[in-house]
């Protein structure tokens, strides 16, 4: 966790007109990633200069030699994995409310762990207006970076005339989930997964600032979000899905060098299908003979089955009721 002291905008916008070189940046990935994104999430010109920003800063800093020293660490680790989703051109997902939701209510078990594997090194999310905020102030999007000592080149990129070396690690896999909210606070959540199991320290603190319990509170929900992508992503690939045209808003936002007209590139939207959504059981048709009488309500999760080569399969169970009265 770690502070600007300005709205992330309004830092965006000055850091643009001020710094030549970060506006030349983001200008070139706009012309390599002329994205447009739909309503109700933010604006693709705010995010491009952000990232810019975030990798001018890893250029002028040497993050590699700054890591061991007792700087703001958190700071370092954001603007390292926003330049790689950058120099990678990663990724953008959206999450619909629905998703969103599902996500902060789905169990996930020790089993599934064990059967994760990553597919995307790095992604970045977008979250519906509004629907997430930290201590701070609201948090629109999500950088996630899967580092592994068996592919340290998954962890390293060149493009835009800028390198982002790889960063050395102790753990053989570690997630990294990302963000700096409106107010320009930087959010690191970090966590290790070996055998199966999720770790991550409470007591590693990187940043400059005491992390209270709301803050931990926070760190742990976007730690959820990041397993649930990467879950998704392996195991329900129905739920990725094309925005429409008439999603896009036809204008840009204001404050920004507009978007160079013509072609332009749409992030992928992540929805729940119709047949997945919560549902109302009767006691006939509920799982399993040890299920209560009582009415509750089971939240979502994913188990495992044997699939028909004999291979583990991840199934989601839906949210339901059971046994209404």
């Amino acid at each position: 966790m770690s502070s600007n002291g300005m709205s992330r905008r309004k830092l965006s916008k000055s850091l643009l007109k001020k710094a030549p070189e970060m506006e030349a940046l983001a200008n070139r990935i706009e012309k390599a990633m002329p994205y447009r994104f739909p309503r109700g999430y933010m604006e693709w010109n705010e995010l491009r200069a952000l990232v810019a920003m975030q990798m001018v800063s890893v250029a002028h800093s040497g993050v590699v030699k700054k890591l061991g020293s007792m700087g703001d660490q958190a700071g370092y680790f954001n603007a390292h994995r926003y330049s790689l989703w950058a120099v990678q051109q990663a990724p953008i997902y959206c999450l619909s409310k629905e998703v969103f939701h599902a996500m902060l209510n789905t169990t996930i078990n020790e089993e599934i762990i064990k059967n994760l594997e990553i597919l995307l090194p790095t992604i970045m999310l977008l979250f519906p207006d509004n629907s997430l905020r930290s201590s701070e102030a609201v948090v629109d999007h999500l950088v996630i970076h899967t580092s592994d000592l068996r592919y340290p080149e998954n962890s390293t990129g060149k493009n835009f005339g800028y390198e982002i070396k790889y960063l050395p690690q102790e753990k053989q896999t570690i997630i990294h989930s990302t963000t700096v909210d409106q107010n320009s606070i930087t959010w690191l959540a970090g966590m290790s997964v070996e055998e199966g199991k999720v770790d991550y320290d409470k007591s590693n603190k990187l940043g400059v600032f005491t992390v209270e319990k709301d803050d931990d509170d926070f760190l742990d929900i976007i730690r959820q979000i990041a397993l649930m992508t990467y879950i998704i992503l392996q195991s329900n690939p129905e739920m990725i899905g094309e925005v429409a045209e008439s999603e896009i808003p036809k204008t840009v936002g204001k404050g920004f060098t507009p978007q160079q007209k013509g072609k332009y590139i749409k992030p992928r939207i992540i929805r729940v299908p119709n047949n997945k959504k919560a549902k109302v059981e009767s006691p006939t048709t509920r799982e399993g003979s040890h299920s209560s009488k009582r009415t509750h309500w089971r939240k979502a999760h994913y188990r495992n089955i044997q699939s028909k080569d004999g291979q583990p399969k991840l199934v989601y169970v839906r949210a339901a009721i059971i046994n209404p009265q």
